[in-house]
């Protein structure tokens, strides 16, 4: 019966840890199968809020006056962290506010009015 070489039988044995741990350490702001973004990890108050904001950073340049709801959606790929409703100038406006930059604290608001993309403009909080 021959054996197998030491090499083979180490690899064998490191190959499963690996894989556990590259699944353990996925970067921040990358889409999960379930729809879910990743958090960042270490220091940082709002771990999810992080991870969103690197999502969201890489998509917001997507967004433009004059798309719809669905065409933003599909740009950002997820729900604005903060949906709110108001009157402008006696019309009805929706604004979507993304986390954008997490350690400037850079939000993106978008702006609908009738059912379109009225304005993009980045705040900082």
């Amino acid at each position: 019966m021959t054996q197998t070489p030491r090499f083979v039988r180490t690899a064998l044995l490191v190959a499963p840890l690996l894989v556990v741990l590259t699944a353990c350490h996925t970067p921040p702001g990358q889409m999960r199968e379930d729809g879910t973004i990743t958090p960042c990890r270490g220091h940082r108050k709002d771990h999810q809020l992080c991870g969103n904001a690197v999502f969201n950073a890489a998509r917001i340049h997507k967004v433009a006056v004059g798309q719809t709801r669905e065409q933003v959606r599909a740009a950002m790929e997820h729900e604005p962290e903060q949906r709110t409703a108001k009157n402008e100038g006696g019309k009805p406006a929706e604004q979507w506010t993304y986390m954008t930059n997490y350690q400037t604290r850079t939000w993106s608001q978008i702006t609908f009015t009738n059912g379109v993309v009225s304005s993009v403009v980045s705040l900082n909080r």
